[in-house]
């Protein structure tokens, strides 16, 4: 459906912020940056309507590499201000999003890019992702991310999951 490469490194959203009334605001920073992010996306899709029903998005995260990252925000407040972004201009309106996969990697400037799609169309995770290669157990390769000391991945077609020759989910 759509593929955009938007030249501005990722941002997360904040949390809105209350004022000593109690009316609650989200900094002029962030509604600046959304502005930006929407004004790219308009360029980007010149003469296209806001897309109706449920879509599938693949976002890449690209910050850039001069910066310290470890006060960043986690990866979810930046899937929020691109899913906030994109209402009214990409799509009618967030709720839409069924499918969302998100990742983090690194670029001389930042960028985002972002892939929407019919729902069911996207990889599981993107295939620049670096880690162990898996292998299903009827041969189809896959890419996976280990987030313990998984070295070797393996799903049955029956769903059972193995991991290190060890037999971790069983449907």
């Amino acid at each position: 459906m759509l593929n955009l490469t938007i030249p501005m490194a990722p941002f997360p959203q904040p949390r809105p912020r209350a004022t000593k009334n109690g009316a609650m605001y989200v900094p002029k920073e962030a509604r600046e940056r959304r502005m930006e992010l929407q004004a790219h996306f308009l360029r980007l899709t010149v003469g296209q309507k806001p897309l109706e029903g449920p879509i599938a998005l693949e976002i890449g995260l690209f910050r850039a590499k001069k910066r310290d990252h470890r006060k960043d925000g986690d990866g979810d407040n930046y899937e929020k201000a691109i899913l906030d972004a994109g209402n009214g201009v990409l799509w009618v309106d967030d709720r839409q999003v069924v499918d969302c996969h998100w990742f983090f990697d690194e670029d001389e400037e930042g960028r985002i890019e972002l892939i929407v799609k019919e729902p069911g169309e996207l990889r599981r995770l993107p295939p620049m992702c670096s880690g162990p290669v898996a292998t299903m157990r009827d041969g189809e390769p896959v890419t996976f991310i280990p987030t313990t000391n998984a070295t070797k991945l393996e799903i049955a077609q029956d769903g059972r999951v193995w991991i290190n020759d060890t037999l971790f989910v069983s449907p």
